[in-house]
């Protein structure tokens, strides 16, 4: 997860949007068993009909 960055400027497009990060899940891994690629998971509420 060398570009950090990006992931910050994601999660903040996203929350200005009103999703709110709530973690990620990594989906591919370095031959030395570290995480070389992440999904990131967000979540919105959801409107109820009034």
């Amino acid at each position: 997860m060398s570009d950090t960055r990006e992931h910050r400027e994601l999660i903040d497009a996203y929350a200005a949007e009103g999703w709110r990060y709530v973690g990620f899940f990594p989906v591919s891994f370095t031959s030395h068993g570290g995480i070389s690629q992440v999904d990131l998971i967000f979540e919105r509420s959801r409107k109820l009909p009034t």
